[in-house]
């Protein structure tokens, strides 16, 4: 049995047989969140394992949000539009982050993977697969970057909403998803 519920002013989606949540959405004002690992709803324990879509929509406040270990999931549009979160931690089990989980976040300076994530790494703020040969999120706000040799995609989404105009793409980038970056401010593109 799905139920909805509130717990310290953030709303949950509660899944009874298997005792666990899903974050649902979060008020607008909110400007620092800590989601805890438990919460509960009429006497009942639930484990967070979810950031649900659009939870953290539109929070144009939202500067900082902590997530317990137990998320393993964010999903699509889950913190679209937070304008004043600067950075973010991927907590230790998360082992999927949708491709538009950050969508116009445009004071997005870094991404963080905890110690101990066994699916992402970031390598200055930037967000990769653990092997490193796919970038999921490049959040840089210089105008160029250099993508490491042994990247081998660059996701959709992963350089747009930055201040990027100089890009040099190794020869190891084997495709280059639609909507990777955003052409309205690249001016020089270099493949090695």
């Amino acid at each position: 049995i799905m139920l909805k519920f509130e717990f310290d002013n953030v709303q949950y989606i509660g899944n009874e047989r298997e005792q666990i949540a899903k974050i649902d959405s979060v008020r607008d004002y909110a400007v620092i969140v800590t989601i805890p690992e438990i919460v509960y709803h009429e006497g009942k324990k639930f484990r967070v394992v979810s950031v649900g879509t659009s939870a953290f929509a539109h929070c144009k406040r939202l500067a900082s949000v902590t997530l317990p270990d137990s998320v393993t999931e964010i999903l699509d549009s889950a913190f679209m539009g937070c304008v004043s979160l600067k950075s973010f931690t991927v907590p230790k089990k998360v082992s999927s982050i949708s491709h538009s989980a950050f969508f116009m976040c445009s004071s997005l300076q870094s991404i963080e993977v905890a110690s101990g994530n066994e699916y992402f790494s970031s390598i200055d703020g930037v967000l990769y697969n653990y092997s490193q040969t796919t970038l999921l999120k490049c959040l840089v706000h210089s105008a160029k970057v250099k993508i490491p040799n042994g990247v081998k995609i660059i996701k959709s989404n992963a350089c747009n909403y930055s201040e990027l105009h100089s890009v040099i793409i190794p020869p190891s980038v084997e495709t280059i998803a639609g909507k990777a970056f955003d052409w309205e401010n690249i001016k020089e593109i270099v493949c090695l």
